[in-house]
């Protein structure tokens, strides 16, 4: 009997995740940073009761900090790619995949075995 009540429950959350993916989009739309700043200001000119003033000093504030983020985040992925570039010259193939292997823990669902190996690993080092 507890099987089978827990294997509807089991059905009913698989098919109400399914339905739920089927209603929404594939992937997010990629709004630009005029978008996101104008989404925003509207936001909080609804939620604050910004004047028009305020509103266009918050727009500029938002479009300001976006494109910033936008930059370091460029800068984070160039810095990435020429890191390991240098590691592949330094290192051998198979240290190279080690070196990968830790930087991405198991993907196979096991986190906290992954994370438990990283820990272990801080602990001796």
């Amino acid at each position: 009997m507890k099987r089978i009540f827990l294997a509807s429950i089991l059905a009913l959350f698989m098919f109400s995740a399914a339905d739920a993916n089927a209603t929404q989009p594939d992937k997010k739309e990629k709004l630009t940073i005029e978008q996101r700043a104008e989404r925003r200001t509207k936001r909080l000119t609804e939620s604050l009761e910004l004047t028009k003033d305020q509103a266009a000093k918050i727009y500029d504030i938002t479009i300001d900090r976006l494109r910033k983020a936008d930059e370091i985040k460029r800068l984070q992925r160039q810095m990435h790619r020429d890191v390991v570039k240098r590691m592949k010259e330094v290192l051998n193939e198979e240290q190279f995949e080690k070196l990968s292997e830790m930087a991405h823990p198991k993907k196979d669902g096991n986190r906290k075995e992954a994370h438990k190996e990283r820990r272990e690993r801080r602990e001796r080092d």
